[in-house]
Protein backbone atom coordinates (compact mmCIF):
# COMPACT_ATOMS: atom_id res chain seq x y z
CA UNK A 1 0.00 0.00 0.00
CA UNK A 2 1.38 3.75 -1.10
CA UNK A 3 2.31 5.58 2.04
CA UNK A 4 1.40 9.39 2.67
CA UNK A 5 3.32 12.03 2.99
CA UNK A 6 4.40 12.92 6.46
CA UNK A 7 6.33 15.98 6.10
CA UNK A 8 6.53 18.98 4.30
CA UNK A 9 9.19 21.76 4.24
CA UNK A 10 8.67 25.07 2.48
CA UNK A 11 11.56 27.20 1.85
CA UNK A 12 10.46 31.08 1.72
CA UNK A 13 10.11 33.43 3.71
CA UNK A 14 6.91 35.28 2.34
CA UNK A 15 3.15 35.46 1.29
CA UNK A 16 3.85 32.31 -0.76
CA UNK A 17 5.56 30.49 1.58
CA UNK A 18 3.24 31.20 4.71
CA UNK A 19 -0.25 30.55 2.60
CA UNK A 20 1.24 27.51 1.65
CA UNK A 21 1.48 26.36 4.97
CA UNK A 22 -1.50 27.78 6.31
CA UNK A 23 -3.61 26.14 3.80
CA UNK A 24 -1.81 23.02 3.88
CA UNK A 25 -2.46 22.49 7.85
CA UNK A 26 -5.85 23.26 7.39
CA UNK A 27 -6.33 21.02 4.60
CA UNK A 28 -4.90 18.11 6.15
CA UNK A 29 -5.73 19.16 9.79
CA UNK A 30 -2.59 18.96 11.14
CA UNK A 31 -1.77 15.01 10.40
CA UNK A 32 1.49 15.84 9.03
CA UNK A 33 4.33 17.93 10.35
CA UNK A 34 5.11 21.42 7.71
CA UNK A 35 8.37 23.63 8.73
CA UNK A 36 8.86 26.37 6.98
CA UNK A 37 12.65 27.42 6.38
CA UNK A 38 13.56 30.85 5.71
CA UNK A 39 15.09 32.04 2.68
CA UNK A 40 16.17 35.66 1.17
CA UNK A 41 13.89 36.27 -1.22
CA UNK A 42 13.93 40.36 -2.73
CA UNK A 43 11.41 42.13 0.09
CA UNK A 44 9.74 43.76 -2.70
CA UNK A 45 8.80 40.65 -4.66
CA UNK A 46 5.64 40.56 -2.19
CA UNK A 47 4.20 44.01 -1.94
CA UNK A 48 3.14 43.62 -5.49
CA UNK A 49 0.67 41.51 -4.52
CA UNK A 50 -1.49 43.37 -2.66
CA UNK A 51 -3.91 43.91 -5.27
CA UNK A 52 -5.84 41.29 -5.72
CA UNK A 53 -9.47 40.04 -7.84
CA UNK A 54 -12.53 38.67 -5.86
CA UNK A 55 -11.70 34.58 -6.14
CA UNK A 56 -9.88 35.81 -2.74
CA UNK A 57 -12.80 36.03 -0.84
CA UNK A 58 -13.55 32.41 -1.29
CA UNK A 59 -10.21 31.24 -0.44
CA UNK A 60 -10.44 33.56 2.61
CA UNK A 61 -13.75 32.12 3.57
CA UNK A 62 -12.41 28.32 3.01
CA UNK A 63 -9.52 29.70 5.54
CA UNK A 64 -11.71 31.02 8.18
CA UNK A 65 -10.28 34.51 8.10
CA UNK A 66 -12.44 37.48 9.49
CA UNK A 67 -12.81 40.02 6.77
CA UNK A 68 -12.59 42.96 9.18
CA UNK A 69 -10.09 41.69 11.29
CA UNK A 70 -7.79 41.25 7.94
CA UNK A 71 -8.55 44.36 6.71
CA UNK A 72 -7.48 45.99 9.94
CA UNK A 73 -4.36 43.80 10.29
CA UNK A 74 -3.48 44.52 6.66
CA UNK A 75 -4.17 47.96 6.07
CA UNK A 76 -6.44 46.62 3.63
CA UNK A 77 -8.92 48.96 2.02
CA UNK A 78 -11.42 47.76 -0.74
CA UNK A 79 -11.52 47.04 -4.59
CA UNK A 80 -14.02 47.51 -6.92
CA UNK A 81 -11.79 46.97 -9.82
CA UNK A 82 -8.63 49.16 -11.88
CA UNK A 83 -8.65 52.76 -13.45
CA UNK A 84 -6.63 52.71 -16.54
CA UNK A 85 -5.22 56.08 -16.96
CA UNK A 86 -3.52 56.94 -20.71
CA UNK A 87 -3.96 53.73 -22.38
CA UNK A 88 -5.89 54.44 -25.33
CA UNK A 89 -4.34 58.06 -25.33
CA UNK A 90 -2.82 60.64 -23.12
CA UNK A 91 -6.01 61.68 -21.18
CA UNK A 92 -8.37 59.14 -21.89
CA UNK A 93 -9.72 56.99 -18.86
CA UNK A 94 -11.87 53.96 -18.00
CA UNK A 95 -12.62 51.47 -15.06
CA UNK A 96 -11.97 47.61 -15.57
CA UNK A 97 -14.86 46.30 -12.88
CA UNK A 98 -15.57 43.64 -10.93
CA UNK A 99 -19.23 42.40 -11.93
CA UNK A 100 -21.87 42.66 -14.22
CA UNK A 101 -21.95 45.21 -17.44
CA UNK A 102 -25.39 46.84 -17.73
CA UNK A 103 -27.68 43.34 -17.89
CA UNK A 104 -28.64 40.78 -21.13
CA UNK A 105 -31.95 41.48 -23.07
CA UNK A 106 -33.03 37.92 -23.53
CA UNK A 107 -30.46 36.17 -25.05
CA UNK A 108 -28.29 38.65 -25.86
CA UNK A 109 -25.48 40.30 -24.04
CA UNK A 110 -25.21 43.98 -22.88
CA UNK A 111 -21.90 45.05 -25.02
CA UNK A 112 -23.87 43.37 -28.09
CA UNK A 113 -26.61 46.28 -27.69
CA UNK A 114 -23.73 48.94 -27.59
CA UNK A 115 -22.43 47.71 -30.10
CA UNK A 116 -25.52 47.33 -32.31
CA UNK A 117 -26.71 51.20 -31.07
CA UNK A 118 -22.70 52.30 -31.84
CA UNK A 119 -22.98 50.60 -35.68
CA UNK A 120 -26.38 52.12 -35.90
CA UNK A 121 -24.04 55.96 -35.53
CA UNK A 122 -25.38 56.44 -32.00
CA UNK A 123 -22.97 58.06 -29.57
CA UNK A 124 -22.75 55.75 -27.52
CA UNK A 125 -21.15 56.23 -23.76
CA UNK A 126 -18.23 54.07 -22.33
CA UNK A 127 -18.54 50.71 -21.27
CA UNK A 128 -17.70 51.07 -17.29
CA UNK A 129 -21.14 54.01 -17.16
CA UNK A 130 -23.19 50.79 -17.36
CA UNK A 131 -21.00 49.28 -14.43
CA UNK A 132 -22.11 49.60 -10.74
CA UNK A 133 -18.80 48.99 -9.63
CA UNK A 134 -17.21 51.10 -12.28
CA UNK A 135 -19.37 54.25 -11.16
CA UNK A 136 -18.99 53.31 -7.37
CA UNK A 137 -15.52 53.84 -7.82
CA UNK A 138 -15.75 57.04 -10.04
CA UNK A 139 -18.21 58.55 -7.07
CA UNK A 140 -15.80 57.00 -4.38
CA UNK A 141 -18.46 55.08 -3.29
CA UNK A 142 -18.45 51.37 -2.03
CA UNK A 143 -20.99 48.79 0.24
CA UNK A 144 -21.31 45.04 -0.36
CA UNK A 145 -23.12 43.80 -2.75
CA UNK A 146 -26.53 42.68 -2.01
CA UNK A 147 -27.62 39.35 -1.26
CA UNK A 148 -30.91 39.41 -3.23
CA UNK A 149 -29.81 38.45 -7.17
CA UNK A 150 -33.11 40.71 -8.09
CA UNK A 151 -31.50 44.06 -7.08
CA UNK A 152 -28.68 45.88 -9.64
CA UNK A 153 -26.77 45.61 -6.07
CA UNK A 154 -25.87 42.46 -6.64
CA UNK A 155 -24.28 43.00 -9.89
CA UNK A 156 -20.80 43.49 -8.61
CA UNK A 157 -17.72 41.94 -6.64
CA UNK A 158 -15.12 43.90 -4.73
CA UNK A 159 -11.31 42.61 -3.75
CA UNK A 160 -8.79 43.84 -1.45
CA UNK A 161 -5.92 46.24 -1.89
CA UNK A 162 -3.99 45.05 1.39
CA UNK A 163 -0.26 45.35 2.67
CA UNK A 164 1.33 41.86 1.29
CA UNK A 165 3.72 41.96 4.45
CA UNK A 166 1.24 42.75 6.96
CA UNK A 167 -0.55 39.89 5.28
CA UNK A 168 2.49 37.25 5.55
CA UNK A 169 2.35 38.23 8.76
CA UNK A 170 -1.09 37.15 9.43
CA UNK A 171 -1.15 34.02 7.63
CA UNK A 172 2.05 33.12 9.72
CA UNK A 173 0.19 33.51 12.75
CA UNK A 174 -2.56 31.14 11.53
CA UNK A 175 -0.53 28.67 10.27
CA UNK A 176 1.30 28.92 13.59
CA UNK A 177 -2.00 28.07 15.45
CA UNK A 178 -2.44 24.94 13.40
CA UNK A 179 0.72 23.44 14.14
CA UNK A 180 3.30 24.64 11.47
CA UNK A 181 6.83 24.73 12.97
CA UNK A 182 9.42 27.48 11.91
CA UNK A 183 12.76 26.49 11.34
CA UNK A 184 15.33 28.87 13.19
CA UNK A 185 17.59 29.87 11.09
CA UNK A 186 17.95 30.56 7.01
CA UNK A 187 18.26 28.21 4.10
CA UNK A 188 22.32 27.95 2.92
CA UNK A 189 22.63 24.47 1.60
CA UNK A 190 20.03 21.70 -0.15
CA UNK A 191 21.07 18.21 -0.72
CA UNK A 192 19.55 15.46 -2.83
CA UNK A 193 19.56 11.79 -3.40
CA UNK A 194 20.89 9.20 -5.69
CA UNK A 195 17.97 9.25 -7.54
CA UNK A 196 17.86 13.32 -7.85
CA UNK A 197 14.91 13.72 -5.64
CA UNK A 198 15.76 16.32 -2.63
CA UNK A 199 17.09 14.99 0.64
CA UNK A 200 17.01 18.08 3.16
CA UNK A 201 18.21 21.49 3.68
CA UNK A 202 21.16 22.75 5.72
CA UNK A 203 20.78 25.70 7.52
CA UNK A 204 23.24 28.26 8.44
CA UNK A 205 22.65 27.45 12.15
CA UNK A 206 24.02 23.80 10.50
CA UNK A 207 21.34 22.38 11.53
CA UNK A 208 19.98 19.70 8.24
CA UNK A 209 16.34 19.17 7.81
CA UNK A 210 14.77 16.59 5.78
CA UNK A 211 11.31 16.14 4.55
CA UNK A 212 9.54 14.01 2.04
CA UNK A 213 7.98 16.71 0.09
CA UNK A 214 9.32 20.08 -0.61
CA UNK A 215 7.71 23.33 -1.66
CA UNK A 216 9.64 26.37 -3.21
CA UNK A 217 8.22 29.59 -2.31
CA UNK A 218 11.53 31.58 -2.28
CA UNK A 219 11.21 34.13 -5.10
CA UNK A 220 11.83 34.66 -8.28
CA UNK A 221 15.46 33.29 -7.09
CA UNK A 222 13.81 29.49 -7.11
CA UNK A 223 16.36 28.18 -5.03
CA UNK A 224 14.93 24.62 -4.97
CA UNK A 225 13.20 23.97 -8.58
CA UNK A 226 15.20 26.55 -10.65
CA UNK A 227 18.44 25.76 -8.73
CA UNK A 228 19.21 22.64 -7.31
CA UNK A 229 17.12 21.20 -9.98
CA UNK A 230 17.91 23.48 -12.92
CA UNK A 231 14.88 23.94 -13.83
CA UNK A 232 14.89 27.03 -16.66
CA UNK A 233 13.10 29.93 -16.82
CA UNK A 234 10.94 30.98 -19.86
CA UNK A 235 10.56 34.76 -20.35
CA UNK A 236 7.43 36.09 -21.85
CA UNK A 237 9.53 39.69 -22.59
CA UNK A 238 8.48 39.64 -26.12
CA UNK A 239 4.97 39.90 -25.09
CA UNK A 240 4.94 41.67 -21.64
CA UNK A 241 8.00 44.28 -22.34
CA UNK A 242 8.63 45.79 -18.99
CA UNK A 243 11.35 44.03 -17.03
CA UNK A 244 12.56 46.84 -14.48
CA UNK A 245 10.52 48.12 -11.43
CA UNK A 246 10.74 50.77 -8.89
CA UNK A 247 8.58 50.82 -5.67
CA UNK A 248 8.11 53.72 -3.01
CA UNK A 249 5.38 54.10 -0.56
CA UNK A 250 3.72 58.05 -0.08
CA UNK A 251 1.48 59.29 2.74
CA UNK A 252 -1.94 60.04 1.55
CA UNK A 253 -3.80 62.56 3.14
CA UNK A 254 -7.36 61.84 0.89
CA UNK A 255 -9.63 59.29 1.05
CA UNK A 256 -8.90 56.30 -0.03
CA UNK A 257 -10.33 55.13 -4.00
CA UNK A 258 -11.98 52.00 -3.97
CA UNK A 259 -9.73 51.18 -7.05
CA UNK A 260 -6.26 50.54 -8.47
CA UNK A 261 -4.72 52.59 -10.67
CA UNK A 262 -2.77 52.10 -13.76
CA UNK A 263 -1.14 54.45 -15.64
CA UNK A 264 0.50 54.49 -19.14
CA UNK A 265 4.12 56.20 -19.52
CA UNK A 266 6.34 56.74 -22.28
CA UNK A 267 8.43 53.30 -21.45
CA UNK A 268 5.41 51.07 -19.82
CA UNK A 269 3.27 51.61 -16.82
CA UNK A 270 2.40 52.87 -13.45
CA UNK A 271 0.72 51.67 -10.63
CA UNK A 272 -1.11 53.07 -7.27
CA UNK A 273 -2.24 50.60 -4.89
CA UNK A 274 -4.51 52.58 -2.07
CA UNK A 275 -3.87 51.22 1.52
CA UNK A 276 -5.32 52.95 4.84
CA UNK A 277 -3.36 56.20 4.50
CA UNK A 278 -0.67 55.93 1.92
CA UNK A 279 -0.20 54.58 -1.43
CA UNK A 280 2.19 51.55 -2.66
CA UNK A 281 3.49 53.36 -6.10
CA UNK A 282 5.36 51.35 -8.80
CA UNK A 283 6.51 51.49 -11.81
CA UNK A 284 7.00 49.56 -14.67
CA UNK A 285 9.10 49.95 -17.60
CA UNK A 286 11.20 48.45 -20.13
CA UNK A 287 15.32 49.27 -19.58
CA UNK A 288 15.70 49.53 -23.41
CA UNK A 289 13.71 52.75 -23.45
CA UNK A 290 14.21 54.05 -20.33
CA UNK A 291 17.13 54.87 -17.92
CA UNK A 292 16.66 53.86 -14.09
CA UNK A 293 17.51 57.56 -13.08
CA UNK A 294 14.66 58.88 -15.21
CA UNK A 295 12.28 56.30 -14.22
CA UNK A 296 12.19 56.96 -10.47
CA UNK A 297 10.43 60.34 -11.38
CA UNK A 298 7.51 58.36 -12.77
CA UNK A 299 6.73 57.89 -8.99
CA UNK A 300 5.66 61.38 -8.52
CA UNK A 301 7.43 61.66 -5.08
CA UNK A 302 8.34 64.77 -3.22
CA UNK A 303 11.95 65.51 -4.45
CA UNK A 304 13.14 65.17 -0.49
CA UNK A 305 12.14 61.53 -0.27
CA UNK A 306 14.80 59.12 -1.05
CA UNK A 307 13.71 57.03 -4.09
CA UNK A 308 15.01 53.56 -3.53
CA UNK A 309 17.05 51.54 -6.82
CA UNK A 310 15.11 49.75 -9.31
CA UNK A 311 15.45 46.33 -9.83
CA UNK A 312 14.70 43.66 -11.95
CA UNK A 313 11.20 41.90 -12.69
CA UNK A 314 11.39 40.02 -16.11
CA UNK A 315 7.92 37.93 -16.49
CA UNK A 316 7.57 34.51 -17.62
CA UNK A 317 7.37 30.78 -15.82
CA UNK A 318 9.62 27.84 -15.20
CA UNK A 319 9.42 25.47 -17.63
CA UNK A 320 8.21 22.93 -15.21
CA UNK A 321 6.26 23.50 -11.72
CA UNK A 322 6.90 20.56 -9.90
CA UNK A 323 9.82 17.90 -10.42
CA UNK A 324 10.23 14.69 -7.96
CA UNK A 325 9.52 15.46 -4.77
CA UNK A 326 9.05 19.55 -4.94
CA UNK A 327 6.74 21.93 -6.67
CA UNK A 328 7.29 25.58 -7.07
CA UNK A 329 4.72 28.03 -5.21
CA UNK A 330 4.31 31.90 -6.22
CA UNK A 331 7.50 33.60 -7.41
CA UNK A 332 9.23 30.36 -7.88
CA UNK A 333 7.23 28.80 -10.45
CA UNK A 334 6.17 31.99 -12.59
CA UNK A 335 6.21 35.90 -12.49
CA UNK A 336 3.07 36.83 -13.90
CA UNK A 337 2.70 40.72 -14.70
CA UNK A 338 1.14 43.24 -12.13
CA UNK A 339 -1.22 44.63 -14.66
CA UNK A 340 -2.93 40.75 -14.01
CA UNK A 341 -3.64 41.36 -10.00
CA UNK A 342 -3.67 37.58 -9.72
CA UNK A 343 -0.40 36.63 -8.10
CA UNK A 344 -1.78 35.90 -4.52
CA UNK A 345 -4.70 34.02 -5.93
CA UNK A 346 -2.30 32.23 -8.08
CA UNK A 347 -0.60 31.08 -5.00
CA UNK A 348 -3.73 30.14 -3.20
CA UNK A 349 -4.84 28.25 -6.18
CA UNK A 350 -1.93 26.29 -6.94
CA UNK A 351 -2.27 25.12 -3.06
CA UNK A 352 -5.44 24.11 -3.72
CA UNK A 353 -4.45 22.24 -6.74
CA UNK A 354 -1.76 20.59 -4.38
CA UNK A 355 -4.67 19.58 -2.13
CA UNK A 356 -6.63 18.10 -4.64
CA UNK A 357 -3.72 16.29 -6.22
CA UNK A 358 -2.06 15.44 -2.78
CA UNK A 359 1.18 13.26 -3.51
CA UNK A 360 2.05 9.78 -1.82
CA UNK A 361 5.14 9.91 -0.53
CA UNK A 362 6.17 7.79 -3.96
CA UNK A 363 5.28 10.71 -6.12
CA UNK A 364 3.38 9.06 -9.62
CA UNK A 365 4.18 11.04 -13.16
CA UNK A 366 0.33 11.34 -13.49
CA UNK A 367 -0.12 13.11 -10.63
CA UNK A 368 2.86 15.63 -11.51
CA UNK A 369 1.09 15.68 -15.40
CA UNK A 370 -1.70 16.44 -14.20
CA UNK A 371 -0.70 19.48 -11.57
CA UNK A 372 1.16 21.14 -14.29
CA UNK A 373 -1.29 20.66 -17.23
CA UNK A 374 -3.93 22.67 -14.71
CA UNK A 375 -1.14 24.91 -13.61
CA UNK A 376 0.27 25.79 -17.40
CA UNK A 377 -3.31 26.52 -18.49
CA UNK A 378 -3.90 29.73 -15.85
CA UNK A 379 -0.77 30.83 -16.15
CA UNK A 380 -1.20 31.26 -19.74
CA UNK A 381 -4.67 32.92 -19.02
CA UNK A 382 -2.85 35.19 -16.71
CA UNK A 383 -0.27 35.98 -19.19
CA UNK A 384 -2.71 36.36 -22.23
CA UNK A 385 -5.06 38.95 -20.19
CA UNK A 386 -1.66 41.26 -19.03
CA UNK A 387 -0.49 40.89 -22.91
CA UNK A 388 -3.73 42.64 -23.85
CA UNK A 389 -3.47 45.69 -22.49
CA UNK A 390 0.01 46.17 -24.48
CA UNK A 391 -1.26 45.03 -27.79
CA UNK A 392 -4.26 46.92 -27.55
CA UNK A 393 -2.68 50.35 -26.55
CA UNK A 394 -3.80 52.92 -28.97
CA UNK A 395 -1.02 54.94 -28.11
CA UNK A 396 1.45 55.98 -30.84
CA UNK A 397 3.85 58.72 -28.92
CA UNK A 398 6.87 56.88 -28.09
CA UNK A 399 8.85 53.90 -29.57
CA UNK A 400 7.70 51.32 -26.88
CA UNK A 401 4.21 51.68 -27.62
CA UNK A 402 4.87 51.24 -31.31
CA UNK A 403 6.74 48.13 -30.57
CA UNK A 404 4.22 46.89 -28.46
CA UNK A 405 1.77 47.08 -31.43
CA UNK A 406 3.70 45.69 -33.63
CA UNK A 407 4.81 42.73 -31.76
CA UNK A 408 2.83 39.50 -32.31
CA UNK A 409 0.74 37.76 -29.57
CA UNK A 410 0.26 34.73 -27.93
CA UNK A 411 -1.73 32.15 -30.20
CA UNK A 412 -4.33 31.92 -27.35
CA UNK A 413 -4.79 35.47 -27.42
CA UNK A 414 -4.93 35.80 -31.05
CA UNK A 415 -7.44 33.89 -31.49
CA UNK A 416 -9.98 35.61 -28.69
CA UNK A 417 -9.19 38.78 -30.34
CA UNK A 418 -10.32 37.40 -34.15
CA UNK A 419 -13.09 35.98 -32.46
CA UNK A 420 -14.45 39.06 -30.27
CA UNK A 421 -13.31 41.26 -33.55
CA UNK A 422 -15.68 39.63 -35.99
CA UNK A 423 -18.65 39.75 -33.73
CA UNK A 424 -17.98 40.34 -29.93
CA UNK A 425 -18.17 36.69 -28.96
CA UNK A 426 -16.09 35.05 -26.30
CA UNK A 427 -14.12 31.40 -26.89
CA UNK A 428 -14.67 29.27 -23.67
CA UNK A 429 -11.27 27.99 -22.78
CA UNK A 430 -10.27 25.52 -19.93
CA UNK A 431 -9.44 27.32 -16.80
CA UNK A 432 -10.48 30.18 -17.26
CA UNK A 433 -8.94 33.01 -14.92
CA UNK A 434 -11.14 36.06 -15.75
CA UNK A 435 -15.09 36.20 -16.34
CA UNK A 436 -16.33 37.39 -19.82
CA UNK A 437 -17.16 40.98 -18.50
CA UNK A 438 -13.58 41.10 -17.44
CA UNK A 439 -12.23 40.92 -21.19
CA UNK A 440 -15.38 42.91 -22.54
CA UNK A 441 -14.72 45.91 -20.19
CA UNK A 442 -10.69 46.03 -21.12
CA UNK A 443 -11.88 45.60 -24.94
CA UNK A 444 -13.98 48.23 -25.04
CA UNK A 445 -12.01 50.34 -23.09
CA UNK A 446 -9.28 50.44 -25.25
CA UNK A 447 -11.44 50.81 -28.63
CA UNK A 448 -11.42 47.31 -29.64
CA UNK A 449 -15.41 47.15 -30.65
CA UNK A 450 -16.05 44.12 -32.69
CA UNK A 451 -17.04 44.94 -36.74
CA UNK A 452 -20.01 43.32 -37.27
CA UNK A 453 -23.34 43.60 -34.65
CA UNK A 454 -24.32 40.13 -33.33
CA UNK A 455 -27.47 38.92 -35.92
CA UNK A 456 -30.00 38.30 -32.70
CA UNK A 457 -29.71 42.65 -32.50
CA UNK A 458 -30.22 43.04 -36.65
CA UNK A 459 -34.38 43.05 -35.99
CA UNK A 460 -33.98 45.96 -32.86
CA UNK A 461 -35.04 49.67 -33.44
CA UNK A 462 -31.89 51.63 -33.03
CA UNK A 463 -33.93 54.53 -31.03
CA UNK A 464 -35.40 52.19 -28.55
CA UNK A 465 -32.38 50.42 -28.23
CA UNK A 466 -30.94 53.71 -27.32
CA UNK A 467 -33.59 54.77 -24.84
CA UNK A 468 -32.75 51.14 -23.08
CA UNK A 469 -29.20 51.84 -22.64
CA UNK A 470 -29.50 55.24 -21.55
CA UNK A 471 -31.99 54.02 -18.60
CA UNK A 472 -29.17 51.07 -17.68
CA UNK A 473 -26.45 54.29 -17.68
CA UNK A 474 -29.28 56.18 -15.32
CA UNK A 475 -30.25 52.84 -12.83
CA UNK A 476 -26.34 52.41 -12.79
CA UNK A 477 -25.86 56.09 -11.75
CA UNK A 478 -28.26 56.38 -9.07
CA UNK A 479 -27.49 52.87 -7.68
CA UNK A 480 -23.88 53.87 -7.34
CA UNK A 481 -24.39 57.47 -5.46
CA UNK A 482 -27.04 55.54 -2.83
CA UNK A 483 -23.69 54.02 -1.28
CA UNK A 484 -21.49 55.51 1.27
CA UNK A 485 -18.32 56.96 0.68
CA UNK A 486 -15.52 54.20 0.76
CA UNK A 487 -13.44 55.79 3.67
CA UNK A 488 -16.62 56.19 5.91
CA UNK A 489 -17.05 52.47 5.14
CA UNK A 490 -13.82 51.78 5.97
CA UNK A 491 -14.40 53.60 9.29
CA UNK A 492 -17.23 51.44 10.12
CA UNK A 493 -14.69 48.58 10.12
CA UNK A 494 -12.33 49.82 12.69
CA UNK A 495 -9.85 50.85 10.10
CA UNK A 496 -7.70 53.84 11.20
CA UNK A 497 -6.72 56.58 9.42
CA UNK A 498 -8.32 55.09 5.78
CA UNK A 499 -7.72 58.91 4.17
Amino acid sequence: MAKPVDSILIVGSGFAAWASAAMLARATRARLAITVVAAAPDPQDDELLGSCRPAILRTHAELGIDEPGFMRATRATFKLGTELRDWSSPGHSFVHAFGDIGARLDSVAFHQLLNRARLAGKAVPGVDEFSLAAQAVRAGRFAHPAEDRRSVASTFSYAYHFDANAATDYLRALATRQGVRQAAGQLRDVRRHEDGQLRSVKLDSGEELDAQFFIDCSGASSQLLGQALDVPFDSWSHWLPCDRVVQLRVARATPAPAASVTAAHAAGWSLSLPLQGEDLRAAFYSSAHLDDGAAALLLGADPAVAIPASRERVCGRRRRFWVGNCVAIGAAAAVPDALASMSAQLVYDSVQRLVELFPHAQVGERVIAEYERRTALQYERVRDFAALHYALSGRNDSVFWRECREASVPETLDYRLKLFRKGGRMPAFDHEVYDESDWVSVLLGLGAWPEKAEPLTLGMIPEQLFQRIERMRKIMREAALAMPAHDAYLQKLGAKNPG
